[in-house]
């Protein structure tokens, strides 16, 4: 009887699968009447209910299977597809959560039930599922990788205290973008005790001193030491409790108060803090005593630099000072620290080295041997060249790797209904400024099947560029020095060209958008960033207020104009620019603030732009919180490729796009 009733469910499956659903129906139906209780055909009508769309009924069979088999995956996930494509989503993630709760060790059960809650916008359940999910698999990349793109997007009301060994983990993880966990990193940082008692201490400037057990309970917890070494604190509170630290530790070791080689939690904080001034390209205030030590400090260490008979490795912990406040690439007499070898350093003080000498070195070998595609001549963008050739920008440590597709299947998103013969492989990709890699490398990670040309105006950040491709395996992009408006002379044709902030640097951005529409393919399609004039109200105000105060866009001038606005009362119109992720780097303020030519746009000027260069506007790269908004305010099908209502919406909401319009288009 049960080969029977096996070969009888094996039949009615063969059925289905050739598109006889309404006979398989029926058979598996009449078996159900000979046998009630076989579970088996009861959930397999279930299957077939649902590919018929009839919802209740196969909820109905998949309650039935489950109540005789509480365990059954299969008709858990099931009878949950059923609940969603019903309307009843709470039921359906309820369906996920119960089974989930007993088959923990079970990943792709993790994946369904998060993927469901972001299709309905459950962001804040999903996050708390996130890092639950991470403490149980902490190397599981779907997990890693979807938490931190959400915590990119999403500040969090609050921070459970055990969801810091999991920020650990992602700070620690060198698939993770820092700049994507820094948010929550930051938040995280700000509810510790010790560091609510340093922040008061460092707004009345008392000595840490009187406080050292507390002070070193701040200095040795291992989430402080991973954050300070793996994101830049772009936090107006946080950056006043580090800049009050590192003057009381040099103040305390000139007065002989404590000795940095002969406390081992000291030194390792400051190692750590070391490197966020280094990742932050010592954008901190340094007043005028501490710049005197500091000065008479690196006479010092230059002047045993040129002895021979004195052991550099032995003044270690006066390149930790010195590390804190300026890089050792700056100083007389650095080709010493290259033939040292790391190993002889301590390990705390191994990735200062490795980053600021052996990093320092590789980038500038490779700046020399980047080649010039084009030539660079106009007065604007011999001025932009010289700015980034200065201050590459950004410095920037990890990106999150995006989940690899095919040109074709991001080409199928914005042309379903268009067939194409074939893209030629591997598909040639531009993009058009791409300053120290970031973007490029990220193409290269996503597309697998990419040739890209990177293209820059500086060499130095170039030279970054290189460094960090070889330093994350990122294959198939060729870097080479050139000017946008000298593109024209390439003769070649390309299938994706991205250019993100970087037109709105030209003397004229149309000039050199027309060219990059000149190269690219008729099938291909363009990536374009640009500033957003009514998002950037804090920085016209932040410039209205340095605005004849002549602070020059040098390291100490940016350093003391930064301050100015720090200084300022709390309801200054310009201290909304401490809000911006770019005020708390030194490349990325003063391209903020200082910029040699700097345009921005509208969405109606976007449109007439798109029209005079005969471009069609495909839509908008957008973080599920700025999409999510839209929607609600337009929820027509169609709404996210219409501009006027896009300009609607900004009108609303007019700091929607702080983070540039960031949009695709294509040849009409």
């Amino acid at each position: 009887m049960e080969t029977n009733t096996t070969q009888n469910l094996s039949e009615i499956m063969q059925l289905a699968s050739v598109g006889k659903t309404q006979q398989a129906i029926t058979s598996v139906q009449s078996l159900i009447r000979q046998q009630p209780d076989n579970v088996h055909a009861i959930y397999l009508y279930g299957v077939l209910l649902l590919q018929q769309e009839k919802w209740s009924e196969a909820i109905s069979c998949f309650q039935k299977v489950i109540l005789r088999f509480p365990d059954y995956i299969d008709a858990h996930l099931h009878l949950a597809d059923a609940y969603e494509k019903r309307g009843t989503p709470d039921d359906a993630l309820e369906t996920l959560r119960l089974i989930l709760g007993k088959n923990t060790g079970v990943i792709f059960l993790w994946e369904r039930l998060i993927k469901m809650m972001l299709r309905h916008e459950r962001v804040n359940g999903a996050i708390a599922i996130l890092f639950r999910g991470l403490s149980l698999h902490p190397d599981n990349e779907f997990l890693s990788v979807t938490l931190a793109h959400l915590l990119r997007n999403y500040k969090l009301a609050e921070i459970q205290p055990d969801w810091k060994s999991v920020l650990v983990q992602l700070c620690n993880n060198n698939a993770i973008g820092n700049n994507d966990i820094a948010h929550a990193v930051i938040d995280a940082v700000k509810q510790m005790p010790s560091f609510v008692f340093l922040l008061q201490y460092a707004k009345e400037n008392r000595d840490i001193v009187e406080q050292q057990s507390l002070v070193k309970d701040f200095f040795k917890d291992e989430f402080m030491l991973s954050a300070l070494s793996r994101i830049v604190f772009r936090d107006a509170d946080c950056e006043k409790v580090f800049v009050y630290l590192r003057r009381s530790l040099l103040n305390n070791i000139a007065e002989q108060k404590l000795l940095l080689a002969d406390d081992e939690i000291v030194r390792n904080f400051f190692c750590a803090l070391a490197r966020q001034c280094y990742c932050n390209e010592y954008v901190f205030y340094v007043s005028e005593d501490e710049h005197t030590l500091i000065k008479t400090l690196r006479e010092k260490i230059e002047n045993e630099l040129k002895n021979d008979s004195v052991s550099i490795v032995a003044m270690e912990s006066e390149f930790i000072l010195l590390a804190l406040y300026q890089s050792f690439s700056s100083l007389r007499h650095f080709s010493k620290l290259i033939i040292i070898e790391v190993q002889k350093w301590s390990e705390v003080f191994q990735p200062i080295i490795r980053e600021q000498v052996f990093n320092v070195v590789e980038e500038n070998e490779f700046a020399k041997q980047s080649s010039s595609l084009t030539t660079i001549r106009g007065e604007v963008s011999l001025a932009v060249q010289q700015q980034y050739e200065e201050n590459p920008y950004p410095r920037w440590l990890r990106i999150t790797k995006p989940h690899p597709i095919s040109f074709e299947t991001k080409w199928k998103q914005f042309f379903p209904n268009k067939n194409i013969s074939r893209f030629p492989q591997p598909v040639p990709m531009l993009v058009a400024g791409c300053g120290t890699g970031s973007d490029p490398i990220a193409l290269s990670y996503q597309f697998s099947n990419a040739k890209i040309l990177a293209v820059d105006l500086s060499r130095k950040s170039l030279g970054y560029a290189q460094r960090k491709a070889v330093e994350l395996n990122a294959h198939s992009i060729e870097f080479v020095q050139a000017d946008i408006l000298e593109l024209h002379s390439l003769h070649k044709e390309f299938y994706l060209i991205k250019s993100t902030g970087v037109l709105h640097h030209l003397q004229n951005p149309l000039d050199g958008w027309k060219i990059l529409v000149g190269l690219l393919h008729r099938d291909g399609i363009m990536n374009i960033a640009l500033y957003s004039e009514a998002a950037r109200q804090d920085v016209r105000e932040a410039r209205k207020f340095l605005d004849g105060k002549n602070f020059p866009p040098t390291e100490r001038g940016i350093q003391e104009a930064r301050n100015a606005i720090l200084n300022l009362p709390e309801e200054h119109p310009a201290r909304q620019i401490l809000l911006s992720r770019d005020f708390y780097s030194t490349s990325t303020c003063r391209d903020l603030l200082m910029h040699v030519e700097e345009h921005t746009f509208t969405i109606a000027k976007i449109n007439e732009t798109l029209k005079e260069l005969h471009l069609r506007f495909l839509g908008f790269e957008l973080n599920p919180k700025l999409r999510a908004g839209f929607t609600k305010m337009f929820p027509e099908k169609d709404a996210a490729g219409d501009l006027y209502k896009w300009k609607l919406f900004e009108s609303k909401n007019p700091t929607a796009f702080t983070g540039m319009y960031n949009f695709w288009c294509c040849k009409k």
